[in-house]
């Protein structure tokens, strides 16, 4: 289970630090004088004491170097978390045996706890068989389909209902077919946006049905990077149904490598990167919000190019939200903001960065296409407004860099306080009243980027302020408050 999920920032890292020295206090301090008790051995031999000192000097330093590698690259590749770990124990046990069978302690009794030990790590204490991944048959309808161990932890696909959805490490859900159609729109809508895509480029796998998605396109090239390697062979064999055909078009490239490194070592051009959605307090993920990210970004655009940044506002602080806004106005001349979807709870959001601050042509793509949407919403009712208009008010904001990564260590913080009620989640009657003050300042500044659509569709913005204005007063239980709203959705779609 995740440990303290409902304490604040400094119970939890007491808990973690009390829970990581508990586990692993023990183990260090009896490898700790592992080195010093064969010193203590060596004494009696009859060499130089010197040689003794320097050879096993060598051989510690040798075995640091080359037990990490064997560890990260082999073990865990090949055996996995659990059964790696019993290998390692039986591998000391046996040492030790080693050793007590040697010089003054060959004839003592303490021989026989090795042995002892042994066959307790096969049997009673075999921690192989502990479980990897946590299911809940009764209550959620959950079951495991199936699993895999690596380097990067343990993926999981679990069926919940009649649903299926991609887990890592116990925890981090990278998506799943209960939300398949915003999962699509998250990969198509960018694609649409641009006049004349031929290159796509996704950061981020998960299912690949994001991915997949702009493949119902003429697209000439889609590049897909998973840093998890596992995740690209559980996508592949249990969601390629659901990423239209990912893994089978010959126009789709999915590389096992980190993105961000990619996009740095690749002298490929894209018309559209689309970086998929993150759990922006995980560790490590902050980079991906980072000047340089972005600027690397710019770099690899072709003219005309967009980069899509969906933000799951559900799991960011409204101050996490500014700075990487902040981040994305000091890089891109232009930055729009779209709907995602219209959830109440946990709205994500688009914001669209242009390497050329260009108004949205009426070839774009998204005029010349049925709407592909279940619920038949205009999918110009998804744009929310143009951050250009109120860039000022970023100004003092902090900027996200690799030198001074506010997001890595702020985001962790506000996950903390949401849970102890400090803060609130950048959704709700927060992201309403963004909304609201956006496309108000949008309007008044007579926005530029919808100066070259028809004027029917320039009221569609406010349409989708009605919509998700109104999912939000129902899920609040204020239901003829919801009914006017979505009345009023309802008559721009006239």
């Amino acid at each position: 289970r995740y440990l303290g999920s409902n304490e604040d920032w400094f119970a939890y890292l007491v808990l973690v630090g009390v829970n990581a020295f508990v586990i692993m206090a023990p183990s260090l301090c009896l490898l700790g004088t592992v080195f010093p008790f064969l010193l203590k051995l060596s004494e009696h031999q009859d060499t130089v004491v010197g040689r003794i000192v320097g050879q096993l000097v060598s051989i510690n330093t040798g075995g640091a170097i080359f037990g990490s590698i064997l560890a990260g690259f082999v073990i865990l590749e090949t055996l996995g978390l659990w059964a790696g770990i019993r290998l390692i124990a039986v591998i000391y046990v046996m040492c030790a045996w080693y050793w007590l069978g040697r010089g003054r302690f060959r004839r003592s009794r303490l021989a026989i706890f090795p042995a002892l030990a042994i066959v307790l790590l096969v049997s009673v204490f075999d921690v192989s068989r502990l479980p990897l991944v946590r299911v809940d048959p009764l209550i959620n309808k959950e079951s495991l389909l199936e699993l895999w161990e690596g380097s990067s932890g343990t993926v999981a696909v679990i069926r919940k209902k009649n649903n299926l959805k991609l887990k890592v490490n116990n925890h981090y859900t990278l998506g799943g077919t209960a939300s398949l159609e915003y999962e699509r729109l998250q990969g198509y809508l960018p694609v649409l946006l641009h006049d004349a895509p031929q290159s796509v480029y996704v950061l981020g796998l998960g299912t690949g049905i994001t991915a997949g998605a702009s493949l119902k396109f003429p697209i000439k090239k889609l590049t897909v990077t998973e840093l998890v390697p596992e995740v690209v062979e559980a996508s592949n064999k249990y969601f390629n149904n659901y990423s239209t055909g990912l893994f089978n078009d010959l126009r789709a490239e999915v590389i096992a490598e980190d993105g961000r490194n990619y996009l740095r070592g690749t002298e490929q051009r894209f018309d559209v990167v689309i970086s998929d959605l993150f759990v922006p307090w995980k560790a490590g993920v902050g980079g991906l919000y980072s000047l340089e990210h972005y600027l690397t970004i710019m770099d690899h655009l072709n003219d005309r190019g967009l980069f899509m940044q969906w933000l799951p506002t559900y799991q960011l602080a409204k101050t996490d939200f500014e700075i990487i806004v902040r981040t994305m106005l000091e890089v891109f001349p232009q930055v729009t903001v779209w709907r995602g979807d219209f959830s109440a709870r946990k709205p994500i959001i688009g914001l669209l960065g242009h390497k050329q601050a260009l108004p949205l042509s009426r070839s774009a793509w998204i005029f010349h296409i049925d709407n592909t949407e279940s619920d038949r919403v205009s999918l110009m009712a998804h744009y929310a407004g143009n951050l250009n208009t109120i860039k000022g008010r970023y100004n003092k904001v902090s900027i996200n860099t690799d030198n001074y990564p506010v997001i890595e260590f702020s985001a962790p913080v506000s996950q903390r306080q949401t849970k102890t009620g400090q803060i609130n989640w950048f959704a709700g009657d927060q992201m309403i009243a963004f909304m609201q003050q956006l496309l108000s300042s949008t309007i008044i500044a007579d926005d530029q980027y919808l100066e070259e659509i028809p004027a029917a569709l320039r009221s569609q913005p406010n349409a989708g302020l009605h919509l998700h204005r109104g999912q939000l007063l129902k899920h609040q239980g204020r239901i003829k408050a919801a009914e006017k709203q979505f009345k009023l959705f309802q008559s721009y779609q006239r």
